[in-house]
């Protein structure tokens, strides 16, 4: 996709301040062994060929970061009849003044946000994101005014001097001291055990401004397996309990994928074995066995914990049917009740959005996300397909299921929140909820990436494979829901349309809550006039005061 993945010097972070840690001191020591390289090429004759088999075929798997860097160092230069690195175009316009607020707004690609907002300060919001310069790292930015301005960005710290980053999410703890960020660190050698991915945790107690050395919550073990797709969550009473899960890839055997969860119970500073929630029966997507992926963690009152994730179903990777399936915990994720099946839905998402395969990587739209609320009622939306033809424009509408409280065995008959009516694709859902003044309900909100707008714009299509507008432009749009009603109509969030892109927009988009009003984020490609231009920006917007 980018012809820039490599070749940036980074600050050593495995020294002397974060030796407190007996894991992450195995870690650092293990990863000072393996030595990386700035600029790591695969030699293909030391690897073995069941090996690079299995890696070419679990990296379409992968949450997209990953996927784009491995498929670099093997040296694929295509994935699903697309080029990874197409030529591009630098055809910038001239963005109007906006509403709308540039967080992540540089001649870098910055991309794939999460947001967090103080449960205390409704002033301090904290964002995550991908930069990708010479290499992939991670940054931070804070804002004190709301989310109106932001700060310069800082640099996430990795565990070694080459690591990569990807997958920034962040959360605050509920006693508004210490605010979160989950994210990959990602290791490449020229030699063997070639890769190594881990999941790491940074704190930071001063609302963003500076971060804490990072601590290995889910440690990979080179040549044997890796973890990608992080997500981090919070207990809602208790600020000492961090969760956190991930989706594991064996790289050995017949390479199974799983469901990790582990935890902290001291705020972060060490981190419990992980636990497997569920996993494929065997090869990862291979015939009827299930890929499972896409994770997240939500923490409620009183020990409730919930996870959510894609499950593939055994009819084959995106075709026919799916799952959401959760489980719950009572006791702050020590221990896990059986798995639950949230929702069976069709149609699985496409790999790229149609028509055709004109636009970004779309089938990680089908990951859930999921919330406790405040009365311990469950929500959780994600995405499906409408349609059994992957190759139109209808590739995508918003669903939502609900469970009424503990243990969440139970569960609604998924329902459509998108009022389109139109044939074009929404998808990456995010939810949160608001507590009302009562403390026992709670109303929720939803926002997600909408490409409705594109057929009524009067652009000409821009897609190499077929000719068709549908699917070209797309806006955040948003809908609540009031305790004990239904969804609103949708409103539109952005104040300009973006354009899609050929390739990779991010796998999510993020928003979160205060007590008075929703901060949304999101890559943005406002000022782009080609789906070739395939530099991103992240935009935010407090977009609506809660009545």
């Amino acid at each position: 996709m980018r012809s820039h993945w490599k070749n940036r010097t980074i600050v050593k972070q495995c020294t002397a301040p974060i030796l407190a840690a007996a894991a992450l001191f195995v870690a650092c020591e293990r990863d000072r062994e393996l030595t990386p390289t700035a600029s790591p090429t695969a030699d293909l004759v030391q690897m073995p060929a069941e090996v690079q088999e299995l890696l070419k075929l679990q990296l379409e798997r992968f949450s997209t970061m990953p996927m784009l860097l491995t498929a670099d160092f093997l040296g694929l230069t295509e994935i699903q009849g697309k080029p990874t690195k197409p030529q591009t175009q630098d055809t910038r316009g001239s963005p109007k003044r906006l509403i709308d607020v540039p967080i992540a707004n540089t001649t870098a690609d910055e991309n794939e946000p999460s947001v967090a907002t103080s449960t205390k300060d409704k002033k301090l919001v904290v964002v995550g994101n991908h930069r990708i310069t010479g290499t992939v790292r991670c940054e931070a930015r804070h804002s004190s005014d709301g989310g109106m301005s932001w700060s310069a960005p800082v640099t996430m710290p990795q565990l070694t001097p080459t690591s990569q980053c990807s997958d920034p999410v962040l959360a605050w703890s509920p006693d508004g001291s210490t605010v979160y960020y989950a994210y990959m660190d990602i290791k490449f050698f020229t030699g063997p055990p070639f890769f190594d991915f881990d999941i790491i945790v940074s704190r930071s107690t001063d609302d963003g401004a500076t971060w804490s050395a990072p601590v290995v919550a889910l440690d990979g073990l080179a040549g044997v397996f890796i973890y990608d797709k992080p997500w981090i969550g919070m207990a809602d009473d208790a600020a000492n309990f961090v969760y956190v899960t991930a989706t594991r890839f064996d790289q050995t055997g017949v390479g199974f994928c799983q469901i990790a969860f582990t935890r902290s119970t001291d705020a972060g500073a060490s981190y419990a074995a992980p636990t497997t929630l569920d996993m494929s029966t065997a090869g990862c997507g291979v015939g009827p066995s299930p890929i499972v992926q896409g994770s997240r963690p939500s923490g409620g009152k009183n020990g409730n914990v919930l996870v959510a994730w894609y499950n593939s179903g055994t009819d084959g990777w995106l075709t026919g049917s799916f799952q959401i399936r959760t489980r719950h915990s009572a006791d702050n994720g020590a221990t896990f009740d059986p798995i639950v099946i949230a929702a069976t839905d069709a149609f699985e998402a496409p790999f790229f959005l149609g028509p055709n395969i004109c636009y970004e990587r779309w089938w990680p739209v089908m990951f859930p996300d999921v919330e406790i609320d405040a009365s311990g009622s469950a929500h959780v939306g994600y995405t499906h397909d409408p349609t059994a033809d992957h190759w139109t424009a209808e590739e995508g509408d918003i669903r939502y299921v609900t469970s009424t409280g503990a243990p969440y065995t139970s569960w609604s008959a998924p329902i459509t929140v998108n009022d389109d009516g139109t044939v074009s694709a929404q998808g990456f859902l995010a939810l949160d909820t608001q507590t009302e003044q009562t403390g026992q309900s709670a109303r929720l909100h939803a926002t997600w990436l909408d490409h409705r707008l594109s057929a009524s714009s009067g652009a000409a299509s821009q897609c190499p494979f077929t000719v068709d507008v549908n699917n070209l432009l797309y806006d955040i749009f948003y809908s609540t829901k009031p305790p004990g009603e239904g969804w609103s109509a949708n409103n539109r969030v952005t104040d300009a349309s973006s354009r899609s892109d050929f390739f990779f927009l991010g796998d999510y988009i993020d928003l979160s809550t205060d007590n008075g009003s929703l901060y949304t984020v999101w890559t943005d490609r406002r000022d782009k006039l080609s789906i070739f231009d395939l530099e991103d920006d992240v935009w935010g917007s407090r977009t609506h005061q809660i009545q």
